[in-house]
């Protein structure tokens, strides 16, 4: 069963349980397709390139492509499993990663962030000072730059195609 959203794993199991990172990667791919379908469909061609022998529907292509996503980012994190304070975690430092210090005031992190700073957590503000700074490991948007090329037709020498 796919999650709709990533939060959903841990409202039946509750926050303290450690979602293997298979778990996570199917519900945060899963969010992934709903959030980029629109743009997937506008930029892709429903047959793929088979003058350059690369071939995936739109349908089949988004979702490798979430899927490949979902687990760059996660795997990236180093856990094998994360609890929902860690998802929120991930999830939080990757939104500074990706629009800034705008994400501090981001209200969908409220109640994540009251809960660190009430509970004092000193590895959190660690991180938080990284990310900040970007001084921890950065978005990469390589996957992503490589499929918006793919999709328009350009070839990869470096990759073979």
């Amino acid at each position: 069963m796919r999650a709709s959203h990533p939060e959903d794993i841990w409202l039946e199991k509750g926050p303290q349980y450690a979602a293997p990172v298979g778990e996570v990667q199917q519900a945060l791919a899963s969010c992934l397709v709903a959030d980029w379908r629109t743009v997937w469909d506008k930029n892709t061609r429903a047959f793929g390139y088979p003058q350059i022998g690369w071939y995936l529907n739109r349908e089949a292509g988004l979702l490798a492509w979430a899927d490949y996503a979902a687990n760059f980012q996660l795997r990236r994190t180093g856990k094998n499993a994360f609890t929902l304070e860690d998802y929120y975690q991930f999830h939080f430092f990757d939104e500074i990663k990706r629009i800034g210090k705008e994400a501090l005031a981001d209200d969908y992190f409220r109640h994540f962030k009251e809960y660190e700073f009430a509970t004092k957590n000193q590895e959190f503000f660690q991180d938080l000072g990284c990310a900040l700074t970007n001084k921890g490991l950065c978005p990469n948007r390589v996957p992503s730059v490589l499929f918006f090329m793919g999709q328009r037709g350009y070839s990869f020498p470096i990759l073979g195609q």
